[in-house]
């Protein structure tokens, strides 16, 4: 029996993907250091507390229409890319994407240095919590 390739149902069919027009959305860049683990966090957090939904990025960087039509209805589009370097600005501008708001973790916790270590993710997380859903 021939595997039949599903990636196609996956993207146009998984509610846990879609957009409901109306909402706020949040994108994040997730990159492989401790500022990246921390805006995927903070995404993560805003998606459990109801204040957001979140979305794939990497999807948009694929250019697959249906995750960049869904984030084109959304009322709110957030962005959170963990370093300056701005990875998810980057595939926002490249999916020409112009509205939304931009945050990046090493601007809001200019102390803390990029490196691969994760032990104090959640600790950096409470602290720009507040900050954060405020500006929000």
């Amino acid at each position: 029996m021939e595997k039949q390739d599903k990636t196609n149902d996956l993207h146009e069919d998984n509610n846990c993907c879609a957009v409901i027009p109306g909402t706020r959305v949040v994108l994040t860049c997730s990159g492989a250091s401790n500022l990246g683990q921390i805006a995927n966090a903070m995404s993560t957090r805003l998606q459990h507390c109801g204040m957001a939904k979140m979305t794939c990025l990497a999807a948009v960087a694929a250019g697959l229409p249906k995750f960049i039509s869904n984030i084109e209805t959304a009322d709110d589009l957030l962005l959170i890319d963990g370093c300056k370097i701005a990875c998810g600005k980057k595939v926002l501008e490249n999916a020409q994407i112009n509205k939304y708001r931009y945050y990046v973790v090493s601007d809001m916790l200019p102390a803390l240095t990029k490196e691969h270590r994760y032990d104090q993710v959640e600790e950096e997380v409470n602290r720009l919590w507040q900050y954060f859903t405020e500006s929000i």
